[in-house]
């Protein structure tokens, strides 16, 4: 199955922090949404969040 369309919009989180929404759309008309998540745990394999200051 094909992915024909995807767009990426900014959005906040339950936090009130800006984070990135994905939407994907298939040959089908099917759409799936996913948001990059942020946790509060500071674990081994944690990401890190680069924001512009403005």
């Amino acid at each position: 199955m094909k992915i024909t369309a995807i767009k990426a919009r900014g959005v906040y989180d339950s936090m009130g922090l800006p984070t990135l929404e994905v939407e994907l759309e298939n040959e089908k008309g099917q759409k799936s949404f996913a948001m990059a998540q942020r946790g509060l745990t500071k674990g081994e394999f944690r990401y890190f969040s680069l924001r512009l200051l403005s």
